[in-house]
């Protein structure tokens, strides 16, 4: 109680400010209700179903200030935190310090692109066109629900806006990168970006968000929704690399109208506790989504993947297909809701998790559900929880290969199903040299792992 009089307290005095300055009306009671909701929500604990398996006590016992300065980032600080492959990508990219845009460290981006793409800073959007945003914040609904996202929504002070015109395929990657740091005065920060997308008509677009920290003791609280028109098509990427100091909690939430096509991958490897909750709304006949998912996860780390797929409509399709790959005595925990509401006739659903222990400590949660309101669909789920196979091991050391290079081997063959059907090569190069770092710097023996 005492945390969350905290967050009161310091909405109070935004709000104050906020409206001095002129802030729409609109735009205030939306915080306002936000932070009610999120007062009368409360931190969630062991009661709450979505979250029994993933304790907060972490962020609950520490009031973290969402108001003070954004410390200053250098460009040399900042290229040693984004990976030299993510600093190739092609496109516009949008730095964000602490949830609030750093016009230096971006670039390509800002404003209006050709073909009428728009890649702006969200803060700048509102002070551009708030008549425009406003169909889209004004409608919290359900996302009230959440209490971390009703925090975001009384606390977001920037964040990305990205608009893709009818018609239109954008070839060039669109970049955010998010970076989270301890306040000037180095108390632990809260960082609130939110970012909207929005998908015309028949367009096309890629979409790379990253978040990443130095060793500071951090909250990121990030919400992205994305609108998809019809027959429009979104391949997105979302990277979690912070330092294991910090915590995470994001939420995508994506609406895709008929004959759209959306395509996530979603990577967590940072921070001390990790959650993104991913829900999809096939509302349009023939909408179809393919959500792919990696865990790496080692310390005393937890990470947490919530996806929730509601087939709205009929003859839409879903493929999950998630996996975690645990060292020492970290966490996973996955739990996938498929929902086939009536009349929902002809949906495709498919869903699986899979997970590779390299500790005898290491643990893994597996909670596939489907709910199914209609009779002619194909629905399957699954989830597999193994370890290293003891035969190859054995047949890869016996050539000269050194046991954790075997060991390392085995673990890269396991995440490349997920890892390959990545298009973009640099994200993927990132990823395969994150796990490689990872693998060779933990200490586990391969004989302790049996034939999964």
């Amino acid at each position: 109680m005492q945390t969350i009089g905290h967050y009161q307290s310091r909405f109070e005095h935004l709000d104050a400010a906020r409206r001095a300055a002129g802030a729409p009306e609109w735009v205030s009671e939306v915080r306002r209700q936000a932070i009610a909701r999120f007062a009368a929500l409360g931190f969630p604990g062991p009661k709450h179903e979505e979250w029994r398996a993933t304790s907060v006590a972490s962020i609950a016992a520490v009031p973290f200030e969402p108001d003070r300065p954004v410390p200053a980032l250098d460009e040399a600080s900042f290229a040693r935190l984004l990976p030299s492959s993510l600093r190739e990508l092609a496109g516009p990219r949008l730095v964000f310090v602490n949830g609030v845009l750093d016009a230096r460290l971006s670039s390509g981006a800002q404003g209006g692109l050709s073909g009428g793409i728009e890649v702006l800073g969200l803060a700048s959007m509102l002070e551009r066109s708030p008549g425009r945003l406003q169909p889209l914040l004004a409608a919290a609904g359900p996302e009230l629900d959440q209490p971390f996202a009703a925090l975001n929504a009384a606390f977001f002070r920037d964040g990305a806006f990205v608009s893709i015109p009818e018609g239109v395929s954008f070839d060039q990657p669109v970049q955010l990168v998010f970076v989270s740091a301890s306040t000037e005065d180095g108390r632990p920060a809260l960082s609130t970006p939110r970012t909207l997308v929005q998908m015309g008509e028949g367009s096309s677009a890629r979409l790379v968000e990253t978040y990443l920290g130095g060793d500071a003791s951090t909250l990121t609280d990030a919400v992205t929704e994305i609108h998809l028109g019809a027959g429009a098509s979104l391949e997105h990427y979302r990277l979690e690399r912070e330092s294991t100091r910090s915590l995470h909690l994001g939420a995508s939430r994506i609406a895709q109208a008929r004959h759209s096509r959306y395509r996530s991958f979603s990577v967590a490897e940072g921070g001390e506790l990790a959650r993104h909750e991913l829900q999809v709304r096939l509302a349009g006949e023939g909408a179809a989504c393919v959500l792919d998912g990696l865990s790496l996860a080692c310390g005393r780390q937890l990470i947490d993947h919530h996806t929730f797929v509601d087939h709205a409509s009929a003859r839409t399709s879903s493929a999950q297909l998630y996996k975690g790959i645990l060292d020492g005595q970290a966490r996973a925990v996955f739990q996938g809701r498929v929902l086939v509401r009536p009349g929902a006739q002809k949906t495709d659903a498919r869903q699986a998790n899979r997970n590779l222990l390299l500790s005898a400590e290491a643990l893994a949660n597996a909670r596939p559900q489907l709910e199914i309101h209609a009779d002619d669909v194909r629905c399957t789920h699954g989830a597999t929880v193994g370890q290293l196979d003891r035969e190859a091991l054995f047949y890869l050391r016996s050539r000269g290969i050194g046991a954790p290079e075997a060991r390392a081997m085995l673990t890269e063959a396991f995440a490349g199903e997920v890892l390959q059907r990545m298009e973009l090569a640099q994200v993927r190069q990132a990823l395969k040299a994150a796990l490689h770092e990872k693998l060779l710097g933990t200490g586990t023996h391969p004989e302790e792992g049996a034939r999964a």
